[in-house]
């Protein structure tokens, strides 16, 4: 090299070396992002992140940039760095908005949102790569089933099936396209459109045959059809699915079997699980399919092969759901049966599985009623009212108020009973047995003789109690002493044809007593013939006959008079009988017909008490009568000896001085 040209390189070598400098920086550049690519396409994610990271840092705003943290994020992702990976493809977002991947990129990116937990995040990628990319994109259908998913974890129900239904519509025949439907047909379910849950499942069992979902698919199909009310067409997806292999088989035979029976199809609902139970022993499901035969075999009147599939499935049942619904369906069958001491044992098993309150609520409630017939009732008592405290069902707690009261009624315990049915007047006025509970609460007025009470409770009382009320407040009418009122109430009720018959033969029966009392001996005499000619074997012919032979005396017509007690007598029984004979000694003596008065008084001068006494004294007058005056003496001197003699003896004492 000549001076000159020394002088030359010397003077420009400064400049020429940074001139050069940044062409060489750019040709590595270049080389790092080329070798990154191959790296990346090679698989070799590790060793192109290197060289993607040499390349932003050497020229970070470069043309190349964009794609170098787009290669940079999905190389993090595929090494499950999902942070850097996220931190990439926010970069690429800011980067080049004509850029080729993304679309890629915000799939990429909300679907690692979504995998984080960050939903909403998701949701907006999602919802803009679907705007931004053009109709009919690849990744359209996929961002679409994404979208669901985040939408639906979000709770946002009805924008996730919008989702859902798009993305299926998209690619009918694609990847997510079961999918979509299987998601879809959920949503539809919750959202209560039953018909078209099952629409969009029976079209993912149609569409797609032969995948591991479609039987699932026809099963939620027929569940579906079932909750809209279409048990044919329920059936019929049911069939599909139970004649032929696989995990829901067992379950559809079941289902089939409950959609049989709702249509009424009892005999082919058994026979479908009777083959259940033939083929399907160790399922888990024996224990329910041998709950609904033994329902199905009740529902035929077979209680007793109902009750043998029952007590086999309290044995093969082990999961507490199942276990609790067959113990309680025992315990009912039980009761239902007259068997109220295993009914209670059934009860309580179930009781200790731990139910909920609401279901502790109703199986004590159950047990209540048990020990009730079985007589045990302070065992009763005790359950009912555990029952009233843990139900949050008013019906339930109503029914167990009621049961109590009533129980307490039984037991005679008239004052509690009273409280209670006045409690359940004030916090149960809208319950079935409120009506009842009110008549109750007369009754227990009644049963305290606190009659003028009772008889405005009664007033009170309409519907199905309203005529035996009516009839209870006409007997107030006559136990408070209002006798001329209760003789007419009395009468309107006995012609009343909304009582039953048993009723308006009493109220016949009480008209004719209470019109005697009161002093009206025609008519008590005519409604005493009346009820003899209306009800000739009645339970209250005696009373009857009896009133009409008091009623004949007072008119003086003795024979007669003697005939109608004769009859009486001869339909009375116990105690009874000692008083009718008394009053036919009586009668005859008043007759003249002494011999036989004394036939009669002979019968009863053992009798305890005031029968005895007047049996002895009247001996003693017949005897006078007939003038055996040592017979007269011996009576006289045999009455005089009981202590009924101080308060009825003067007539005797005369008789004997």
């Amino acid at each position: 090299m000549g001076h000159v040209s020394r002088l030359v390189y010397a003077h420009c070598a400064p400049l020429l070396f940074t001139l050069l400098l940044p062409a060489a920086l750019r040709a590595q550049d270049r080389g790092d992002f080329d070798v990154g690519l191959g790296l990346y396409e090679r698989g070799l994610w590790e060793e192109a992140i290197q060289h993607f990271d040499r390349h932003l840092k050497a020229d970070k705003d470069g043309k190349k940039a964009t794609e170098a943290w787009y290669r940079l994020g999905t190389c993090h992702k595929k090494l499950g760095h999902d942070l850097a990976s996220m931190g990439a493809f926010e970069q690429v977002l800011k980067g080049d908005p004509e850029f080729r991947y993304r679309n890629e990129t915000r799939y990429q990116l909300g679907l690692l949102l979504q995998a984080a937990g960050k939903q909403a995040k998701a949701c907006e990628q999602f919802e803009a790569l679907l705007e931004e990319a053009p109709d009919r994109h690849y990744l359209a259908a996929p961002a679409s089933y994404a979208l669901g998913e985040c939408r639906k974890d979000l709770g946002k129900k009805a924008k996730a099936l919008e989702a859902f239904q798009q993305a299926y519509e998209l690619d009918p025949k694609g990847d997510h396209a079961l999918a979509s439907l299987y998601q879809g047909g959920f949503l539809l379910l919750d959202a209560g459109q039953a018909a078209a849950a099952a629409g969009a499942f029976g079209r993912a069992a149609d569409t797609f045959p032969a995948d591991a979902l479609a039987s699932e698919c026809r099963y939620l199909q027929g569940r579906a059809l079932a909750k809209a009310g279409r048990d044919e067409q329920a059936e019929a997806a049911f069939r599909k699915v139970a004649g032929r292999p696989g995990k829901r088989q067992a379950e559809a035979r079941l289902a089939l079997a409950r959609s049989l029976r709702k249509q009424d199809r009892g005999a082919d609902a058994r026979a479908v699980l009777r083959t259940f139970l033939r083929e399907n022993e160790k399922s888990p499901a024996l224990g329910r399919a041998l709950l609904e035969l033994a329902q199905l075999e009740d529902e035929a009147g077979d209680s007793k092969q109902a009750r043998k599939h029952l007590e086999r499935a309290t044995s093969v049942s082990t999961a507490k759901a199942d276990r609790l619904l067959i113990l309680e369906e025992l315990a009912w069958q039980l009761l239902d049966d007259g068997q109220p001491m295993a009914a209670a044992r059934r009860f309580g098993e179930a009781l200790s599985l731990g139910p909920d309150a609401t279901h502790a609520a109703l199986l004590h409630h159950g047990r209540g009623q048990a020990w009730s017939d079985a007589k045990k009732f302070e065992e009763a008592l005790t359950d009912h009212e555990r029952a009233e405290k843990l139900s949050t069902e008013p019906g339930l707690r109503g029914d167990a108020l009621y049961a109590r009261l009533y129980i307490l009624h039984l037991l005679k315990r008239y004052e509690e009973s009273l409280a209670l049915a006045q409690a359940f007047a004030r916090t149960c006025p809208e319950h079935p047995s409120a009506m009842l509970a009110k008549f109750a609460g007369a009754e227990n007025l009644f049963a305290l003789h606190r009659y003028g009470e009772a008889r405005k409770q009664y007033a009170g009382v309409t519907g199905e109690q309203g005529p035996p009320a009516r009839h209870k407040a006409a007997w107030c009418l006559y136990l408070d002493g209002h006798k001329k009122e209760a003789a007419r109430a009395f009468a309107i009720l006995s012609g009343d044809a909304a009582l039953s018959a048993d009723l308006r033969e009493d109220a016949l029966a009480m008209e004719a007593l209470t019109r005697l009392e009161t002093g009206e001996v025609d008519l008590a005499l005519t409604r005493a013939d009346l009820y003899r000619a209306r009800y000739p074997q009645g339970r209250w012919l005696a009373r009857c006959d009896i009133v009409a032979s008091r009623a004949l005396r007072k008119k003086g017509k003795l024979k007669a008079a003697a005939t109608r007690l004769s009859q009486a007598i001869s339909l009375s029984e116990g105690a009874a009988v000692e008083a009718q004979e008394l009053d036919m000694a009586g009668l005859l003596q008043q007759q003249g017909d002494f011999e036989k008065a004394r036939h009669y008084y002979a019968r009863h001068t053992k009798a305890a008490g005031a029968p005895g006494f007047r049996a002895l004294e009247g001996l003693a007058w017949c005897a006078f009568e007939l003038g055996d005056l040592d017979e007269c003496r011996a009576r006289g001197s045999e009455a005089l000896a009981r202590p009924e003699a101080r308060k009825l003896g003067a007539s005797l004492r005369n008789l004997l001085c």
